[in-house]
């Protein structure tokens, strides 16, 4: 049985930027428990001891009964944000847990006896690829850590998620059979297929595209995926693959539909500039001929500092702490590009 750990907090009256600020001024973090069949609840929590639990360690792990003015409820922490100067938290998510709850969680993967490899005995080091597991098991028996022993790792030789040992109730998240089932998903993807096959039928005669997705597996993410192939009965009428490229690019997937309204929401709402956010990569030759990928997410690099990019499509299934939770998935592919740790 996990040890449920308690820390109180108050009842938070009004929502919104002009209410936390005002929380944060009287030394206080502003904060939500959502889930479990119930509205969501704001909060407040004291800043110091809040702080020291999640600097303490295994904070998004650990399971809470929050004292909210006399009523507890028991939680799981899914996120917070640090003040990125001063270093203190200044929101935090809690998730509730009904009785019997088997949750999805990201659990720490930690490098062993690195010192003891032949490889880096050689000069070598160890590259850390992935630095968690997200896992299904019961919100009691949540595991503190995975242990991967390099002990006998050789220069350019791995050890794979496939070579953990789970533990008993522990099964690896499957996302790809939630991928395939998610309302959300499927929605925002048909979006992207439908503007596809609807702007190639205006230079093409004949377009299929598969009736149903499949997954398209990367190494460190997974996506949906419908091949459409189109077919023009007359080849001088055929567009070549820079006309293509201009017809498609931006899909909706990108900047949403319709194109003029969304750009135009996107403009007032965004309080940034896209950057190298998305754009086309490939080649074309002399006969129109060409191969396109769509890069959907991008880092500049300028000397000793990068800025990196990556968003999430927004349905009307959509829920705001899963959009962000995705895009800091897609996040920590961008920066596993120019992050390496050295053991």
């Amino acid at each position: 049985m996990a040890t449920v750990k308690e820390i109180k907090a108050t009842v938070r009256p009004r929502a919104g930027k002009g209410a936390a600020r005002a929380v944060r001024r009287e030394g206080r973090v502003p904060g939500v428990i959502y889930g479990g069949n119930e509205p969501p609840l704001t909060i407040s929590l004291d800043d110091a001891e809040l702080r020291q639990r999640i600097f303490a360690g295994r904070f998004l792990t650990s399971i809470y009964d929050v004292d909210v003015d006399g009523t507890r409820h028991r939680v799981i922490p899914r996120d917070f944000q640090v003040d990125p100067v001063r270093d203190h938290p200044v929101h935090v998510d809690f998730m509730r847990l009904t009785e019997g709850a088997t949750i999805r969680v990201r659990i720490p993967i930690h490098i062993i006896n690195s010192d003891q490899s032949p490889g880096v005995k050689r000069g070598g080091a160890v590259n850390i690829v992935t630095h968690t597991l997200d896992v299904r098991c019961p919100a009691d028996a949540i595991p503190d850590a995975f242990e991967v022993d390099v002990s006998g790792l050789e220069i350019n030789h791995s050890r794979h998620l496939s070579d953990i040992t789970l533990p008993p109730n522990v099964a690896p998240d499957d996302y790809e059979t939630w991928l395939l089932g998610s309302t959300k998903n499927l929605h925002e993807h048909v979006i992207v297929v439908d503007e596809i096959v609807r702007n190639l039928a205006n230079v093409y005669d004949d377009i299929t595209a598969d009736a149903e997705p499949s997954i398209v597996a990367l190494r460190t993410v997974a996506h949906l995926g419908t091949w459409i192939s189109a077919k023009s009965h007359n080849l001088d009428d055929a567009p070549d693959a820079l006309e293509v490229l201009r017809m498609l690019h931006p899909t909706a997937a990108v900047g949403g539909i319709p194109r003029e309204s969304a750009y135009e929401l996107i403009r007032r709402l965004e309080e940034h500039d896209r950057g190298h956010f998305a754009g086309p990569l490939g080649w074309i030759d002399a006969e129109g001929d060409g191969e396109w990928w769509i890069a959907l997410r991008g880092v500049l690099i300028a000397g000793r500092e990068f800025e990196a990019w990556a968003g999430a499509g927004i349905v009307s299934e959509s829920d705001p702490i899963a959009e962000r939770e995705e895009t800091k998935d897609k996040l920590n592919v961008v920066l596993s590009s120019v992050l390496v740790d050295r053991v």
